[in-house]
């Protein structure tokens, strides 16, 4: 992959005599996009700047859009991830990681960038117990869930519920404040 070989500032470098302005909106460091961005130019011979311009979309009218939010206490949230991860593990996300590898899907794949697939891969390149590795893909969900509702928190037109989605008593509550959106 030329990335690895030449690095990410040749990529941007090439993006720059190509794709001028899209180069100017997209960081050096930031190598998904400025891939795409070539891939774009070269597959199509237009820049990406031109793709956005040209089509340009009118947003969808006619409704209403109300963005829900669940705030289950910490506690539950945390203790909901932990035993999600046990049920992944119980289901078979260890054997699925080995035969995802074994048919030539390379660890360096995008996809083994998600949680739980990329802390499986490094525990069979290390030899980290299961166990180890299941406290350690808990505690990155649990992170990441942090981080998640920090950025709805910010967020002004959330409509936020304390309780996990699968209460009754959440059920009815967003059922109500939608109610009056509905109409026919």
């Amino acid at each position: 992959m030329i990335s690895e070989r030449k690095g990410r500032d040749y990529l941007h470098r090439v993006l720059s005599r190509l794709d001028p302005a899209t180069a100017a909106r997209i960081a050096e460091r930031d190598k998904p996009k400025v891939i795409r961005a070539l891939e774009v130019r070269l597959e199509t011979g237009k820049s990406l700047t031109q793709h956005l311009t040209e089509g340009a979309r009118q947003p969808i009218s006619g409704f209403t859009v109300q963005v829900i939010g669940l705030n289950p206490p910490r506690t539950e949230l945390y203790q909901r991830i932990d035993e999600r991860v046990r049920r992944m593990f119980e289901a078979g996300l260890m054997d699925e990681v080995r035969g995802l590898l074994a048919s030539g899907i390379p660890p360096s794949a995008k996809a083994f960038e998600a949680i739980g697939y990329r802390q499986l891969i490094e525990s069979s390149d290390s030899c980290i117990p299961a166990e180890e590795t299941i406290r350690i893909i808990q505690r990155d969900t649990r992170r990441y869930a942090k981080r998640q509702m920090t950025w709805f928190r910010k967020q002004s037109e959330v409509a936020w519920f304390d309780g996990p989605g699968d209460s009754d008593e959440i059920k009815k509550k967003v059922h109500l404040c939608l109610k009056p959106l509905v109409t026919f």
